[in-house]
């Protein structure tokens, strides 16, 4: 672009009424700019016209960005200049409002930067995309979301996770109308170790009434407290009184702004989904989600909970449903009469077997490992810890090896606490929730003497929970 110009230049104005702005005007206002420009090239023009650089600058930006996009030559960079210089002169204002409002309708792939797919729990949660958890009442879908939630809050990884680092913590908010944030939530959360600094529930009163998943708050609370996990529990609760579930020209649009906001701010959102009942017929796991086929069009990775087809104790999470690649192994875990979680690894079984089995209760006899996680449990009971003695005394008389105890042990995240000197040494089994100072008083009042503590930790992380007065299977 060879336009005759002064030696020295003034900052281009930041109004219609300038010449040069009006030229810059013409040029990202026709249908040419959607060829020539691409939109890092067309965000640049735009800071540099906000920045006032001058005519002469910007002409030499446009012919770069132009010439490096498609090979377009300078005499028709030029030539297009020139003639959309008079259309800007003739309406300034027209053209202002058309460069504010420009938005390229399509785009080259070639300009798509290629990327993986993030996880906050590779593969089941993916960053910056929906994830529905579905299952029937009972089965520990709420345990499982806030295990999750837990563990993003530590930054820590779950054990079922696939292989790679753990992350940094972050904040987790959790949205639930179905469980009570002083009698259900907090004890949870404490329970999983949560740090309940980085946990965040909906405000009580007006500050929090009405919030749904397209809610303009959200964004707002966003600056101020960015999310790596979202729960919504459970979604139906959040729609709003006017998207009808079963619509789906109602509850797409919903979705869609959920999902902008989700990568917009690069966080996982899980949305808890009760399922229907299973009826006549031959009904798959996935159309047994409550609501139109949308919430499962929407979502990019799902969660279907059920039971374990050969284990009436354990709970299984099926992955089934992974847009990004291939589905993580059924995983299996374990909620006890105390009130505790372990993970139990791979499990061999479909969300249809795992929902027809949380149907009927479970089919066939308990495995010899969770009978002895149940009179493990049994024995620590609403304290969360026993005497090592009685374990093995237990262990003798049921006839469990004593491989399988200490396996019951790490799987349950218990660990080993020495109490007193010797010869008077005693040894307890305590889950997580329990402090050492608090053995050190049960065994002073036992012995009526001060105790000295030795703690051991397990290797696995502390997934078992103590008892819990304030649930019982139906809050699950």
């Amino acid at each position: 672009m060879n336009k005759t110009q002064p030696e020295t230049h003034t900052p281009v104005p930041n109004g219609p009424h300038s010449p040069e702005f009006r030229d810059f005007l013409a040029l990202v206002s026709t249908a040419d700019a959607e060829t020539l420009l691409s939109d890092e090239a067309f965000a640049k023009l735009q800071f540099a016209v906000a920045a006032g650089c001058s005519e002469e600058d910007l002409c030499q930006m446009l012919e770069a960005a132009a010439v490096g996009r498609c090979g377009v030559p300078p005499a028709r960079v030029q030539a297009w200049y020139r003639g959309c210089c008079a259309h800007g002169r003739a309406d300034p204002q027209g053209f202002l409002h058309r460069m504010l409002d420009y938005r390229p309708l399509l785009r080259a792939v070639s300009s798509v930067e290629a990327r993986r797919a993030e996880y906050l729990c590779p593969p089941y949660l993916p960053k910056g995309m929906l994830t529905v958890l579905g299952g029937v009442s009972g089965v520990g879908k709420t345990w499982l979301a806030m295990a999750m939630a837990a563990a993003v809050s530590r930054g820590q990884a779950l054990p079922f996770a696939a292989e790679g680092p753990a992350g940094a913590p972050g904040n987790v908010w959790y949205f639930t109308q179905e469980n009570d944030p002083n009698a259900v939530v907090r004890p949870r959360l404490e329970r999983l170790g949560a740090d309940l600094d980085r946990v965040f529930v909906q405000s009580l009163g007006r500050a929090g009434a009405g919030l749904t998943l397209n809610d303009p708050r959200l964004e707002r609370q966003a600056a101020l407290c960015p999310p790596a996990l979202l729960v919504f529990d459970p979604i139906q609760s959040y729609l709003g009184p006017r998207v009808d579930m079963n619509r789906a020209n109602t509850v797409r649009p919903v979705l869609d702004a959920l999902a902008d906001f989700a990568k917009r701010h690069g966080c996982a959102v899980v949305l808890i989904s009760h399922m229907s009942k299973p009826g006549t017929g031959n009904v798959s796991a996935l159309d047994r989600l409550l609501g139109s086929s949308d919430f499962r069009n929407a979502a990019r990775s799902i969660l279907i909970v059920g039971r374990d087809p050969e284990d009436a104790g354990r709970a299984v999470f099926v992955h089934a449903k992974n847009s990004l690649g291939a589905p993580g192994p059924s995983q299996g875990f374990v909620i006890g009469g105390a009130g505790g979680i372990a993970f139990t690894g791979p499990v061999e079984a479909d969300a249809d077997a795992v929902l027809n089995a949380a149907g009927r209760g479970g089919r066939g006899r308990p495995t010899v490992m969770q009978e002895l996680y149940a009179d493990l449990q049994a024995l620590l009971g609403a304290k969360g810890f026993a005497r090592l003695e009685e374990i093995e005394a237990m262990r003798r008389q049921k006839g469990y090896g004593n491989g399988s105890l200490y396996r019951a042990k790490e799987e349950l995240g218990l660990r080993s606490v020495s109490v007193g000197r010797r010869p008077r040494r005693t040894t307890y089994w305590a889950c997580a929730a329990v402090g050492d100072a608090e053995l050190a008083r049960y065994a002073e009042a036992e012995d009526g003497d001060s105790q000295k503590v030795h703690s051991q930790k397990s290797p696995v992380p502390p997934l078992f929970l103590g008892n819990d007065p304030f649930l019982d299977a139906a809050s699950l």
